[in-house]
C-alpha cells in the first residue's frame, strides 16, 4: 500500500493567493482621521487613501511610496500584497537635513539654519557641518548600506549630476576635519536637531576625513543620523545640492529633502588687517630717529588680479598717542598715498617689490614706533572676486 501525505501549509498558500489575484475587480478605499491607529487597504492598485491626521504617511501597495502627509512614525499602508512585495523593496529615505555650526561636539554645536532649509549666503573657506536623517520606510528587512556624500552644481537638485565630495585640495568642495569630531564615531538622536522619521534610532557616523561611512543597518521602521565636516573652496559659486548615496548607488533611495546651499557671489572687494606694534628701538623724541623708506609683501598673487596696499602710522608713543612724553592723548594715524591722508594707499605692483613710504619726510621720519595696515582688494577694489592673493610675510625698511 502507497501512503500520501498532503501538505495543507502548501495547499492553504494556493489558495490564499487564488484569492488575491482573482478579486481585481473589487476596489476598496479607506480614510484615516486618528492620531492613534494604522488602516491596511485590501487591493492592490485600487487603494485610495486620504488622512487628516499630520503625523500619518501613505505607503503604496507594492512598496512603492505615496504620497507623505508628514514625517512621522504613523503610517498608511495601501495593498494586501505589500508585506509581500515590500520584504524586496527597502525604501530609503532622505528625509531630513540640517546645516550646522563648527561651534561643539556631535551633541552640542548649534544650527544656525532652520530643519530642511537651504543654508543661503554659504561663506567659503569656512568649517561646516551638514547632518542628514535617512529612514527606512518600508516593512522589510534591509541589508547595510555605506552612506556617501555627493554633491551637484545645479539649481534643480532632483536633475543634477552628482559626485562625491572630494577628501583633497583643489576642488570646490572637500570634507575637512576638525577638533570638535571624530571621525567614524556615533552619531546620537540630539534634541532640537531634527525631527524623528521612525520608530528606532539607530546609531550613524560623523565623517571628517572620508567621504563614505562604513556598513550602517536599518530595520524597517528605523532611522539615523549621518553628520559631514565640509568647506566650500573660494572656487565655487552659486547654488549646490547635496544627497548621499549607497556608496554611489541610488537603488531603493527616495530623496524627500536634498541639502542646499547658495554660495556668496565671491569674495568681498575689500579687506583690511592692522598689525601689531613695532619698536625700533630708537630714542623717542630724538632727531636722529628712524627714517623710513620702503614697505613689501612676501607671497603669491594666486592667480588674481587683486591689489595688495599699505598705509602707514608712527608714534613716540607706544600706544599711538601724539602728545609725547605724557603719551595720554591722540591715537595712531594711518596714512597713505601721494596725499598722505587716511584714504589713501601705497599700490605694491608686485610681490617682492617695494614701494616708496612718500609720507615720511613731513609725518613718520624720527617716530619710534610704527604699525601698518595691510588692505587686500579686487582689481578696482569695489566690486567683489573669486580669488585673492595671499600675503605671507610683510618688510618695513627703516634706516636709523
Amino acid at each position: 500500500m502507497i501512503k500520501t501525505k498532503i501538505n495543507t501549509n502548501f495547499i492553504s498558500i494556493c489558495i490564499i493567493f487564488v484569492i488575491l489575484f482573482s478579486t481585481t475587480n473589487n476596489v476598496f478605499a479607506f480614510e484615516a482621521t486618528s492620531t492613534s491607529f494604522e488602516l491596511h487597504g485590501g487591493n492592490i492598485g485600487s487603494i485610495s487613501g486620504s488622512a487628516s491626521s499630520l503625523t500619518f504617511k501613505n505607503i503604496g501597495a507594492g512598496g512603492q511610496t505615496g504620497i507623505g502627509l508628514s514625517a512621522a512614525t504613523k503610517k498608511i499602508y495601501s495593498g494586501i500584497l505589500y508585506w509581500f512585495a515590500g520584504v524586496f523593496t527597502p525604501v530609503y529615505e532622505q528625509i531630513h537635513y540640517r546645516w550646522r555650526a563648527d561651534d561643539g561636539t556631535e551633541a552640542t554645536a548649534t544650527f544656525p539654519v532652520n530643519e530642511d532649509g537651504a543654508y543661503i549666503s554659504f561663506p567659503t573657506n569656512t568649517l561646516k557641518r551638514i547632518r542628514f536623517e535617512i529612514s527606512n520606510n518600508s516593512w522589510t528587512r534591509s541589508g547595510s548600506n555605506q552612506f556617501t556624500l555627493e554633491v551637484a552644481s545645479t539649481t534643480t537638485c532632483s536633475s543634477g549630476t552628482y559626485s562625491a565630495v572630494p577628501i583633497v585640495d583643489g576642488q570646490k568642495w572637500k570634507i575637512v576635519t576638525t577638533a570638535n569630531l571624530t571621525d567614524g564615531s556615533a552619531t546620537t538622536n540630539v534634541a532640537g536637531g531634527l525631527t524623528d522619521n521612525g520608530i528606532t534610532f539607530v546609531a550613524g557616523q560623523v565623517k571628517t576625513t572620508g567621504n563614505t561611512t562604513s556598513a550602517i543597518t536599518l530595520p524597517a521602521g528605523s532611522f539615523t543620523e549621518i553628520e559631514y565636516a565640509v568647506m566650500a573652496t573660494t572656487t565655487a559659486v552659486g547654488q549646490y545640492c547635496f544627497r548621499l548615496t549607497n556608496n554611489g548607488s541610488i537603488t531603493n533611495f527616495l530623496y524627500t529633502n536634498y541639502a542646499q546651499v547658495t554660495l556668496a557671489s565671491g569674495l568681498p572687494a575689500t579687506g583690511t588687517l592692522d598689525s601689531a606694534v613695532f619698536d625700533t628701538y630708537a630714542t623717542a623724541g630724538a632727531l636722529q630717529g628712524p627714517g623710513y623708506n620702503s614697505i613689501m609683501w612676501k607671497g603669491n598673487q594666486n592667480g588674481s588680479l587683486g591689489k595688495v596696499q599699505f598705509q602707514l602710522a608712527t608714534s613716540d608713543c607706544p600706544n599711538g598717542q601724539t602728545d609725547y612724553p605724557t603719551c595720554v592723548s591722540g591715537a595712531w594715524s594711518f596714512i597713505g598715498g601721494a596725499a598722505c591722508d587716511s584714504v589713501s594707499y601705497y599700490d605694491t605692483t608686485a610681490v617682492d617689490t617695494p614701494v616708496e613710504i612718500s609720507c615720511s619726510p613731513a609725518n613718520h621720519n624720527n617716530k619710534r614706533y610704527f604699525r601698518y595696515r595691510i588692505r587686500i582688494c579686487t582689481a578696482d577694489c569695489s566690486t567683489s572676486g573669486l580669488a585673492s592673493p595671499i600675503v605671507d610675510d610683510v618688510i618695513v625698511n627703516w634706516a636709523p
